[in-house]
């Protein structure tokens, strides 16, 4: 008998060693003030330890998403009450256990966003940024445009460089007033983030204004754009686009700086017939052609014999050069015709004229002048026979 209740007396200390523990070795609760957070925000960790005692020892474990175990982040000291807090900064999404003597808590994950921003550049194209704890080099983001229903619509998408940066051409842009946004879904973002929006841009409509200085040249001279942009501040880079003749599309050929009152121009050498329009931001200005003319030499030589020149930019080998008189009526006759050489140059003796004072001038028409170029004519010259 005296054996048996030795025994239960052993077996009741022995139940009692974990409660003694659990009472020595208090726990804690875990909580989070988000579980998702944009990267480079901070989350706060919280909790209580089960006796309520100031002073305690936390430590607050971390397991981000591309890791295999639990890692110590921080060790905190628990306040009255037995509160404790810790703020957080996770780089990908993380799991987060809270410990006290070796008895961790529950976890937690805390999913992280990649933030991402837009701003207007001074030509009016977007730039796109994307900041994470990684480069999103070649992943796609996609610029998107709220429409009247309130949702939001993609309109163009393009891949990030190695900086996680891109630019949105201006050309790109709808026009009139926009509301963008730049998206990155789960999918682009990769393991270890969320898919993630930028705050909203507001994107204003602009007016763009183009006028030119004259709208025929001769080749070789050169001519005036200007116009106004209805964003007044200086030094915003408004684009130049150039379609010649022979090409379906515009090209930019250069960019220009607004001066006071958003005002700019631009001094341009056509080498043939070409359209023009200025561009900044999705604001468009209208478009203007101008035409180009032969550039036409005459100069009198010895022996009554007159050198004529049409110059272009292409061979004018065996083209037809007319040479014009000036009627009593003011209108212009042709009274021959001459052959182009290498040169582009002919030499001629005017046999044809009468006795006495001509005024001549030599021309070429717009078919034998070419695609791109308009017909053109010298300055009259006197000419005594």
């Amino acid at each position: 008998m005296r054996r048996f209740v030795l025994l239960g007396t052993a077996t009741f200390a022995l139940a009692m060693i974990p409660m003694a523990q659990a009472q020595h070795h208090p726990t804690t609760s875990l909580a989070v003030s988000s579980l998702k957070v944009t990267y480079g925000h901070s989350v706060i960790l919280s909790g209580r330890v089960s006796d309520r005692s100031a002073g305690v020892k936390v430590s607050v474990l971390t397991r981000p998403f591309n890791r295999a175990g639990m890692g110590r982040l921080a060790i905190v000291l628990t306040g009255p009450g037995g509160w404790w807090h810790a703020a957080v900064n996770p780089s990908m999404t993380t799991t987060y256990e809270a410990s006290v003597a070796g008895v961790s808590s529950s976890s937690l994950m805390v999913g992280v966003h990649p933030a991402l921003s837009i701003h207007v550049l001074a030509g009016g194209a977007v730039r796109a940024h994307v900041a994470a704890g990684t480069s999103f080099r070649g992943r796609f983001v996609q610029l998107q445009r709220r429409i009247g229903s309130g949702g939001w619509t993609t309109f163009v998408r393009r891949p990030l460089n190695r900086f996680s940066t891109t630019n949105f051409s201006s050309s790109l842009l709808p026009g009139g007033g926009l509301r963008l946004r730049l998206a990155m879904s789960v999918n682009q973002a990769g393991p270890g983030y969320l898919g993630s929006f930028s705050p909203l841009l507001a994107y204003p409509a602009h007016a763009l204004s183009l006028s030119t200085s004259a709208f025929k040249i001769v080749y070789g001279k050169s001519f005036n754009l200007s116009g106004r942009l209805s964003a007044t501040k200086p030094g915003l880079g408004v684009a130049i686009l150039a379609r010649p003749f022979m090409q379906a599309e515009a090209q930019q050929v250069a960019t220009v700086r607004t001066g006071t009152g958003g005002r700019w121009s631009y001094r341009i050498t056509p080498p043939f017939t070409t359209s023009y329009q200025a561009r900044w931001g999705n604001a468009t200005s209208r478009t203007l052609t101008i035409g180009v003319r032969p550039a036409m030499l005459v100069r009198m030589l010895s022996g009554d014999r007159v050198w004529a020149h049409a110059s272009l930019m292409r061979r004018m080998t065996g083209r037809s050069l007319e040479v014009q008189k000036r009627m009593a009526t003011g209108a212009w006759k042709t009274v021959s015709r001459l052959r182009l050489d290498l040169h582009a140059s002919a030499i001629f003796t005017p046999s044809m004229l009468p006795a006495g004072t001509s005024t001549l001038r030599t021309a070429i028409s717009v078919n034998q002048a070419g695609a791109g170029y308009l017909g053109g004519f010298s300055k009259p010259f006197v000419y005594h026979r």
